[in-house]
């Protein structure tokens, strides 16, 4: 590059930086908005800043200076860029939207093409509903939305009351909602704020003050027991947790958790302590049965550690629902690791299933691979003995 070729690009450099140091001042430190057209202008160009932390300084600085007359420029600015538009944008527009006129947001963005847009502005909407009317009145908006636009809302309305000062009642509450989704992911909210403020004691003294219920998985008490438990393993309260369930006992409500419950949970997190901590239950805790789900969600969730530990363990029917979840999670993989991990299972109806599993997949692969991988599928013998009492799915998809 000749010395003239570089004074130019240099001096090209420089005058691009100052050009994006205007733009970027008159985005963020111009003048209030003049007018509804001054908005929509400002607005769009601040879509096309690329850098993630100017990005949201920027439009947070421009939102702050919207007023309701100069909003539908905004709006505007958003509907006619919404594929350079970013969820966090979104967000950030959409509050103050809904802080405005929560149900006349709610109705606008009913006729944008994004589903995302349509989600964002439903929490938005029932949060500032809430703040502005009170619970009944988000509860009333609630209910009338679609199922898309629900999953979105809920958290929003749930932490809203909690918030809210008005006296809740927790138990109605939790309740109120039918759906076995949304009933779940109200309790997960109230009991995290029971076991913050008051600790783990209270949080199993409250959910066994709950009511049993008829008995069915959706009754209030055992959507309450899930949450807490699941709350409190996030929490790492582990050791409380297992001395908790030691004194429920075999309660109907608990039944949906429970040790295989935090078996799974710990295999995610720390395999390795997962697994010895099965191995020492007592077999009347249901040891085979948790260190079964546990290897095989730890088979789901990090194969190649579950091989490598399964590989230098004897063959043996407690170990057989991690060797059936690796013939699945290899049978496209590595077939010669599929077959070896089929030859390891010790249970004639858990090889079964796995066998079946396998030879139905396989016929539709290619026909190099096909062949090869069934002549040593049949090299492989069928374990004998008496089957187990209820023999785990090889393919079934880990909790």
């Amino acid at each position: 590059m000749s010395t003239k070729s570089k004074a130019a690009w240099f001096l090209s450099v420089i005058a691009a930086c100052a050009l994006g140091w205007f733009a970027a001042m008159q985005i963020v430190r111009g003048p209030a908005f003049r007018s509804v057209d001054d908005a929509y202008e400002r607005f769009a160009l601040a879509f096309t800043t690329t850098d993630s932390m100017d990005r949201v300084d920027t439009l947070s600085r421009l939102i702050r200076r919207l007023t309701p007359e100069t909003l539908p420029g905004a709006i505007r600015a958003f509907k006619d860029s919404q594929r350079d538009v970013y969820n966090n944008d979104l967000r950030m527009l959409m509050w103050y939207w809904a802080k405005e006129d929560p149900r006349g947001m709610l109705m606008e963005v009913q006729s944008w093409p994004e589903i995302r847009s349509q989600r964002i502005a439903a929490g938005e909407a029932v949060y500032w509903l809430l703040k502005k009317e009170g619970y009944d009145a988000a509860r009333a908006l609630f209910d009338q939305m679609p199922n898309h636009q629900r999953d979105q809302a809920l958290s929003y309305l749930v932490l809203a009351y909690l918030e809210s000062g008005e006296t809740v009642n927790l138990i109605n509450m939790i309740d109120s909602y039918d759906s076995r989704d949304e009933r779940e992911f109200a309790a997960g909210i109230v009991v995290g704020r029971i076991l913050e403020a008051n600790g783990p004691e209270e949080l199993a003294r409250w959910v066994g003050s709950l009511p049993d219920g008829p008995g069915t998985s959706n009754d209030l008490k055992a959507v309450a027991f899930r949450a807490a438990e699941s709350e409190l393993l996030r929490r790492d309260h582990f050791e409380f947790l297992e001395t908790w369930i030691d004194e429920i006992g075999d309660e109907g409500w608990a039944a949906g958790g429970g040790r295989r419950t935090m078996g799974v949970h710990l295999a995610k997190r720390d395999p390795l302590r997962a697994i010895e901590w099965a191995q020492s239950l007592p077999p009347e805790k249901g040891r085979d049965e948790v260190l079964g789900e546990t290897l095989r969600t730890y088979a789901s969730f990090d194969r190649e550690g579950a091989l490598a530990w399964i590989r230098n363990q004897e063959p043996s029917r407690i170990l057989d629902p991690g060797a059936a979840r690796l013939v699945y999670e290899y049978m496209d993989r590595k077939p010669e690791i599929s077959l070896e991990m089929l030859a390891r299972i010790q249970d004639p109806d858990t090889f079964d299933k796995a066998r079946k599993m396998v030879t139905h997949h396989w016929r539709g692969t290619a026909r190099e691979v096909r062949e090869v991988a069934m002549k040593q599928l049949d090299a492989i013998a069928r374990p004998t003995g008496p089957a187990a009492a209820a023999a785990p799915d090889a393919s079934n998809a880990a909790p």
